[in-house]
């Protein structure tokens, strides 16, 4: 009988049969699980926390597949994130990113880092903060699995322009003399040179960031969402939720 341990991130928690709860759980040792919390929808279960949504929690596998958790310790709960509507949804934004992005059983240390230091930050940041942290997590979460676009100059020609369109084939910025008649999202210089800046600034820092007026920030978050969909080929359903917030 198997008695992996493991810590690992909720990223998402359901109903299952008359007393569980069948989690998505994002592990530093051995990436994106799926297991069963029994009795977890009990009051009294000693589970219930620990199969909250954004939970991080040292879990102790049973099962000959580790298909259940046989103990666990909670280690964080992100609590302070259920006080803003705002937050959740940035929160469940990035977490359903990580599900689409990753393969099962295929650990990677830096989504896993990336992805905690996103959730501990954005639940003590400001809640007007949670679009530009969702939109930075999806820009790096893009960078770390070797999709980040290029944003420095057009693709094609190799020059710098004052008006770009973001190419999702060509997985970055071609300037409008390239591009020519296009439905690409339209993209100045100084706006791409914000996304540049989300790629690479350090998630512990974001509250420190310049944040865009919130037309331009939405504009910049649809625009790399757009792109997570294409390169990935599956829907984002948490985006909806939060786009119509912002």
């Amino acid at each position: 009988m198997s008695r992996d341990k493991i810590r690992g991130i909720v990223l998402r928690s359901v109903k299952y049969a008359e007393h569980d709860r069948m989690l998505t759980v994002f592990s530093l040792e051995k990436g994106k699980l799926s297991v069963c919390a029994k009795g977890a929808r009990s009051a009294k279960s000693q589970l219930l926390a620990v199969s909250q949504p954004f939970a991080l929690s040292e879990i102790v596998l049973g099962g000959s597949r580790g298909s259940y958790i046989s103990s666990a310790r909670l280690m964080n709960g992100f609590f302070g994130l259920q006080s803003d509507i705002l937050k959740v949804s940035a929160a469940a934004y990035m977490c359903q990113l990580i599900e689409v992005m990753t393969e099962d059983e295929s650990a990677d240390e830096n989504l896993f880092r990336l992805l905690y230091w996103s959730l501990a930050t954005l639940e003590n940041a400001s809640e007007h903060l949670s679009p530009l942290m969702a939109c930075c997590f999806a820009l790096k979460l893009m960078g770390i699995s070797g999709m980040a676009p290029r944003l420095e100059c057009c693709m094609r020609c190799g020059e710098h322009r004052e008006y770009y369109r973001f190419d999702y084939s060509e997985g970055g910025l071609v300037c409008t003399d390239c591009a020519g008649p296009s439905d690409m999202p339209a993209l100045k210089a100084s706006e791409a040179m914000r996304l540049l800046d989300m790629l690479y600034w350090d998630i512990k820092s974001l509250p420190d960031m310049d944040i865009p007026d919130a037309e331009l920030m939405k504009h910049l978050l649809r625009t790399v969402n757009d792109y997570v969909i294409y390169m990935s080929g599956r829907s984002i359903r948490s985006f909806d939720m939060l786009f119509s917030l912002l």
